[in-house]
């Protein structure tokens, strides 16, 4: 979470939130009155003092995501929730993502997605809910695929950034890049149905498919 006098960033993990800091944290002016209370805190730890500001965070392509997930989960950071749904990692990603997508999450997250959504929903749906909060129309979303873009969009509606700002943005090179094939190599049929049937809400809500980035592999 980074917090400002003019707006509230939310940083969900595996969606470019470490570029957003970094750009933040170099280039925004002393009068925008940059704080960070902590890396990925969720929207209920805001403080008072910043909950009528505007609230922006962003969202990645569900089965990218996964993949990312798995990967920095496998690689860097096993914790213990990996360690669980993955055989403390013997799993490959298939058997991961499986066991993770059955997970209750209406009991992990303390939200009720069966009144959202009538079901069971998977952990992107249940994870995005837990960080932005039950009603995602307050936030303003961009995409991690037009990060750059979007970062500067969302900004120029809240708080005109700096020239050197949009010169960072434009051209600072790419953070925590990870060394991996397209996320569409990771999966099968029958994988990519299940993905698609437990976070079809928000496939739906920010126009992802498992096909809308496979033209840039």
């Amino acid at each position: 979470m980074v917090l400002s006098k003019y707006f509230v960033f939310l940083h969900f993990p595996k969606s470019g939130g470490s570029f957003v800091r970094k750009i933040l944290n170099l280039s925004a002016p002393k009068s925008w009155e940059l704080s960070s209370p902590g890396k990925h805190l969720d929207y209920v730890h805001c403080p008072d003092t910043h909950k009528s500001l505007p609230v922006f965070g962003f969202v990645r392509n569900p089965y990218d995501w996964y993949v990312s997930w798995y990967i920095f989960s496998k690689h860097v950071y096993p914790h213990d929730f990996f360690n669980n749904v993955s055989d403390d990692g013997n799993l490959d990603f298939k058997s991961t993502i499986m066991n993770v997508v059955d997970v209750d999450y209406n009991k992990y997250f303390g939200i009720d997605y069966i009144k959202l959504y009538g079901r069971p929903v998977g952990a992107y749906t249940s994870y995005i809910h837990s960080m932005f909060g039950e009603d995602l129309d307050k936030i303003k979303f961009g995409k991690f695929e037009n990060l750059r873009e979007d970062f500067l969009n969302i900004l120029s509606d809240i708080a005109e950034p700096p020239l050197f700002m949009r010169f960072l943005t434009n051209y600072y090179p790419r953070v925590n890049k990870g060394k991996r094939t397209h996320y569409s190599d990771y999966y099968d049929p029958e994988l990519r149905e299940i993905v698609a049937e437990k976070e079809s809400e928000v496939l739906d809500r920010f126009a992802y498919s498992f096909e809308s980035s496979v033209e840039n592999k």
